[in-house]
């Protein structure tokens, strides 16, 4: 499961779960956005704080969509 999807089912705010994993806001927005994956440390806290629901896995498959994902026009001008 997506870790933003996760997030959403469950109502659980990204500063909140920034701070349950120990990391900031800011590294979660990009966790979900699949601009930066997290370290394997961080992966670990992210499993486990969501009971196996966000794997590994899944946040390596959001950075590799996202790097399929040709830029639009705009991001290329």
């Amino acid at each position: 499961m997506q870790l933003g999807k996760y997030l959403s089912d469950q109502s659980i705010p990204i500063p909140e779960f920034a701070r349950r994993i120990g990391v900031s806001t800011q590294a979660v927005h990009r966790y979900i956005s699949g601009e930066r994956i997290p370290h394997l440390e961080v992966m670990d806290k992210i499993e486990a704080e969501t009971g196996g629901n966000v794997l590994p896995n899944d946040l390596y498959a959001t950075a590799r969509e996202r790097a399929s994902t040709p830029p639009t026009q705009d991001a290329a001008a």
